[in-house]
């Protein structure tokens, strides 16, 4: 029978523990992209790069590239909903 003492990842004696992963975040969550967010809304993918921009629609930048959680996406969607605001008016008539 070994120790703990004879376990490979340990020098002092005490098996560490695995990294936690935080609460908010799945593993399994797909990052959305920009043109899926903009589908999602019925918008323009500019206006999800401005939303995104503005800080008004959660999201990431890896790089030059905006990735956005569902999650994130449904809280803004939400958010909008209870405001009783639109994300985007259309032009009308007469306004161009």
């Amino acid at each position: 029978m070994g120790s703990v003492l004879d376990h490979p990842e340990t020098t002092s004696g005490v098996v560490p523990k695995k990294l936690a992963r935080p609460d908010d975040v799945s593993m399994t969550t797909k990052a959305l992209t920009i043109k899926q967010v903009a589908e999602l809304l019925q918008v323009s993918p500019d206006t999800v790069y401005g939303l995104a921009a503005r800080g008004e629609l959660e999201g990431r930048k890896i790089g030059r590239i905006w990735r956005f959680q569902q999650a994130a996406v449904d809280q803004f969607m939400k958010d909008e909903t209870s405001r009783g605001q639109a994300t985007v008016s259309s032009p009308k008539r007469g306004d161009v």
